[in-house]
């Protein structure tokens, strides 16, 4: 629940409240297929979420009033992404564990309302056919049909989608990960890409972001 509000004048983002997540009760009620109460701004939304990728804690679905969320949990850290009325949210880490909560960690929450100009997004992409997933359960060599039979979305990336993500393909051609995103590029992958897997030459990828 949020904490306490700022004022930030020299970062890009100027405002943001501080908040702390049971992120362990969180990912269980999500596994168990529970949707998820959440308050965005100030009113009461419920998220239905599945986890894209099996063992990621990577959750993508809607949200009540048509709107979207995505949700990635890893330990005692979350980070979100709400979208709903023409509006982002996004709840980050702060890095930090909070004084009055002891194990539990503080994160940013805060909306495109509050940012100057999106930055602080950071490239994520791995090749699950060269078995950067397996420890995650994905085979190296899963086809699209092992994919489909296993409830996810398979979207094509072609030469031509890599003129507008031209940090992806830099990826892709030298394997250099978490490299800063423009603010286009990180709302094609929203769009586009988040919560799907993307196949390219006969390639199948998981093309995502982290916000730091």
């Amino acid at each position: 629940m949020p904490r306490s509000r700022a004022w930030i004048s020299s970062s890009s983002i100027r405002r943001y409240e501080l908040a702390v997540y049971d992120t362990e009760g969180i990912r269980d009620s999500l596994l168990s297929g529970e949707p998820l109460a959440v308050h965005i701004a100030g009113q009461p939304c419920t998220a239905d979420l599945e986890e894209s990728l099996h063992g990621t804690g990577s959750f993508t679905g809607t949200l009540s009033g048509d709107g979207r969320a995505h949700l990635t949990i890893s330990g005692d850290v979350l980070r979100g992404y709400f979208e709903i009325g023409g509006v982002a949210y996004w709840v980050e880490s702060t890095g930090r564990y909070d004084a009055e909560s002891p194990g539990k960690v503080l994160h940013y929450v805060h909306s495109s309302a509050d940012v100057k100009g999106l930055s602080g997004c950071y490239l994520t992409l791995y090749n699950i056919s060269n078995g950067d997933l397996e420890d995650s359960g994905y085979p190296a060599d899963w086809t699209k049909a092992d994919f489909l039979s296993g409830g996810h979305e398979v979207v094509p990336l072609t030469d031509t989608d890599l003129v507008d993500l031209p940090k992806v393909n830099e990826t892709l051609r030298t394997g250099f990960m978490e490299v800063p995103l423009s603010y286009n590029e990180t709302m094609r992958i929203v769009k586009g890409y988040r919560g799907k897997i993307a196949e390219y030459r006969g390639n199948y990828y998981v093309i995502d972001f982290f916000e730091s």
